[in-house]
């Protein structure tokens, strides 16, 4: 009897799942004659309807973003195109749709961008021929709109002041047997905080295939207790842009400021050339090199003169996002003379090597969980006076998190990461754990 049950209950199952993919197979088929009947409301209203339950699914969402099109919203085009895209990068026809999604919210240089590649990626000659007749506006004008955020965090930090947690430090003079305590102040302080930052940022097209941009963004970071450590960071950035095909080309200048309690700690100049190739649909090369000055207020001693490389790779294989950076840079300190020895602040310079990894993963259509991991070492230049001896740290750091797209321009996000710095000097040896959960609002 049990097996006569459970062979009907199978019966049962499979039978209703054939029934569930043929609905679905029939909903997918009226919704594409809506379309290819141009009964524009009736689409929308369907493709509405379908879109809870079948967003993720790359045939309904080309035709979703054919539906909001038709519908004159193609932000939301743009989010179910982006979709199609990570699972099937291949998709020359979703890849034209893009283009002219993007020019329609009024960004020519993000769809020529996307029609280049294109071309270049072998496409049929039909999606050639159509890609060649989407007009695309050239000459001065808006590149794309301006976009900004807000948004607000709490959390928990470990060690908001990234201190040891010993109470004794030792090898002062490079003796292993002398030690000093320290300052309670000076030692790991852990407290709850709430964190709010904004940014804002756009573009201006100058030419055929030259730009301008110009970005902005800050945070204030305030703790419940340990109010020393409060922090205020703010930055900006102005540059031009070259593009042509898969290359471009920027040339970016940056000024950020780092308060701490009040009163301003640094603040650092740079300028950076940076250039990216799109060599595949799914695939991206970067590099840049920088250089610039950190100056330290009240502390001139430390200033600082960076130099630094990086070269990055990000590919998009199905639902993953993949990067892959590594970093290369030196700080030169203005070399004075502190002791009566005779011995400089050179010490504080040093020369850093970093490799960092990030993945995220669409696992449903607005579920992102996210892993990212860095590596890093810094070797000082000189002597450290207090301890005798050359100062090497190594830095590493992970963090997990995921991203909720709850409503359009609304994300909701959890991260929790830990850091560890270990290095030869006592006084330098930290860990760090931190756990927030946000919200941030995304508008233009």
């Amino acid at each position: 009897m049990q097996t006569i049950t459970r062979i009907v209950g199978a019966g049962l199952l499979f039978t209703l799942s054939l029934v569930t993919a043929a609905q679905a197979a029939g909903d997918l088929t009226t919704l594409r004659t809506h379309l290819d009947q141009q009964r524009t409301a009736e689409a929308w209203a369907l493709a509405e309807k379908l879109h809870a339950p079948r967003a993720g699914n790359p045939d309904f969402d080309f035709l979703y973003a054919r539906a909001a099109l038709a519908a004159r919203r193609p932000s939301q085009a743009i989010f179910a195109l982006e979709r199609v895209r990570l699972q099937q990068p291949n998709n020359h026809e979703a890849w034209l749709l893009l283009a002219r999604a993007h020019l329609e919210v009024g960004d020519p240089t993000r769809a020529r961008r996307e029609l280049e590649a294109l071309l270049s990626s072998n496409p049929s000659a039909l999606i050639r021929a159509q890609s060649q007749a989407l007009d695309v506006p050239r000459g001065p004008g808006p590149t794309r709109p301006w976009r900004g955020f807000i948004g607000f965090d709490v959390g928990y930090d470990s060690n908001v002041n990234s201190a040891a947690d010993a109470v004794t430090v030792t090898g002062i003079g490079g003796d292993p047997t002398v030690g000093v305590i320290l300052a309670t102040d000076n030692r790991a302080q852990r407290d709850s905080f709430a964190r709010l930052s904004t940014g804002y940022g756009g573009s201006l097209r100058l030419g055929a295939q030259t730009s301008l941009f110009a970005d902005a963004s800050a945070y204030v970071n305030a703790l419940s207790d340990q109010n020393q450590f409060n922090t205020l960071f703010y930055q900006a950035r102005v540059g031009t842009a070259w593009q042509t095909g898969p290359h471009r080309l920027a040339l970016p200048i940056s000024r950020q400021v780092l308060r701490v309690d009040h009163s301003r700690y640094y603040s650092y100049d740079l300028a950076a050339l940076e250039w990216t190739y799109r060599f595949k649909p799914s695939q991206t090369l970067s590099l840049a090199a920088s250089r610039g000055l950190a100056s330290y207020d009240n502390q001139p001693t430390r200033d600082t003169r960076a130099t630094a490389a990086l070269l990055g790779w990000n590919m998009i294989m199905g639902r993953a996002q993949f990067g892959l950076n590594a970093r290369y840079g030196q700080e030169d300190v203005r070399v004075d003379t502190l002791y009566p020895s005779g011995q400089s602040n050179a010490f504080t310079g040093r020369h850093t090597t970093a490799l960092g990894f990030d993945v995220r993963y669409r696992l449903w259509p607005r579920h992102e969980p996210r892993l990212s991991l860095l590596w890093q070492r810094s070797s000082y230049d000189d002597v450290d006076p207090d301890f005798a001896q050359v100062r090497n740290d190594r830095y590493a750091t992970v963090a997990a998190g995921w991203d909720w797209r709850a409503w359009p321009g609304w994300l909701l996000r959890a991260e929790v990461s830990y850091a560890a710095n270990g290095s030869n000097i006592d006084l330098y040896d930290y860990d760090k754990t931190q756990v927030l959960l946000g919200v941030r609002h995304e508008f233009h």
